[in-house]
């Protein structure tokens, strides 16, 4: 039994160090098929992780698809791997993904943060742009995405965040991404609220929440670590306490928490503009690649 494209392709990129067939196999096919609306935010996101750089004519267009999952695949990809000295592209490409981040902020699904995500990690400035609209129209997403932009200036926001219920824990986990301060390890973790009963429908199952794995924050202890370790921590962007640079992104690689290690590859991959590394791959085969990873 053959696996469709849409399946096929994310496989053969997992794959792509240990089993180079599987991609030259995918990249024939894709040289012969046509690219259905279906397929293409598949066959886009599989070009950006094998690293190929030859696509920026083909894929620059799809900025305008009506389709928004191509649109955010697209932006993506060309600001991983379009060329650097393209000024007119790379401010195309900042109002396409400050756009879809406004007009998807009130949508609950992965778009709309991916699309933030992408434009925290590789296009700051413009990120920030939009991140005070964001503020008051989509709080959850803009608390995000000050963990994302890794500024330590955002802190103190983020400590106002975490004394609201509702922002509470995402604002924490923003905070532990740039300072890379563990609540548990460091004694600002807090007590998690009694659950509110809903009397309107009292048999209804409660929904389970975005955050349930995240710890909850204490604010004013989170407050009293941030006065001590501040200073030290510094003003220029962080990613996990560390310097947002290759060094640190590669050290959160290695060694740091699961949620990280995909920012810190795509940070990665947009500083060296070569494929991906694949963190979604067994231990035993990440161990090994880690070894060649560049300079």
């Amino acid at each position: 039994m053959v696996l469709p494209p849409r399946r096929r392709l994310p496989l053969a990129g997992r794959r792509r160090l240990d089993m180079p067939g599987l991609v030259d196999s995918a990249l024939v096919e894709l040289s012969r098929a046509s690219w259905d609306d279906g397929l293409l935010p598949v066959a886009i996101a599989f070009a950006c992780e094998i690293g190929r750089r030859d696509l920026t004519g083909r894929f620059a267009p799809l900025l305008e698809h009506p389709d928004l999952a191509v649109r955010v695949q697209a932006a993506r990809y060309l600001v991983m791997l379009a060329p650097r000295d393209d000024k007119a592209l790379a401010a195309r490409v900042s109002a396409t993904l400050q756009a879809l981040t406004l007009a998807l902020s009130d949508h609950v699904n992965e778009l709309p943060s991916r699309a933030a995500q992408v434009l925290c990690l590789h296009q700051p400035d413009a990120a920030r742009e939009v991140l005070r609209d964001l503020l008051t129209r989509a709080p959850r997403l803009a608390v995000q995405m000050l963990g994302w932009l890794g500024d330590p200036a955002g802190v103190p926001t983020l400590i106002h965040a975490m004394r609201h219920q509702e922002l509470a824990r995402v604002a924490g986990t923003a905070a532990s991404l740039i300072t890379g301060s563990h609540p548990g390890r460091d004694g600002w973790s807090g007590r998690a609220p009694d659950r509110r009963s809903d009397d309107s429908s009292p048999d209804a199952i409660p929904a389970i929440e975005a955050d349930a794995d995240w710890p909850w924050p204490d604010a004013e202890a989170f407050a009293a670590w941030w006065a001590s370790h501040g200073a030290a921590i510094g003003t220029q962007r962080r990613f996990a306490g560390l310097p947002a640079a290759p060094p640190g992104w590669r050290e959160v690689l290695r060694r740091g928490p699961l949620p990280w290690r995909p920012m810190a590859a795509e940070h990665l991959q947009h500083h060296h503009q070569g494929p991906a590394f694949p963190t979604d791959a067994p231990a035993f085969r990440q161990l090994t690649w880690m070894a060649g990873l560049p300079a």
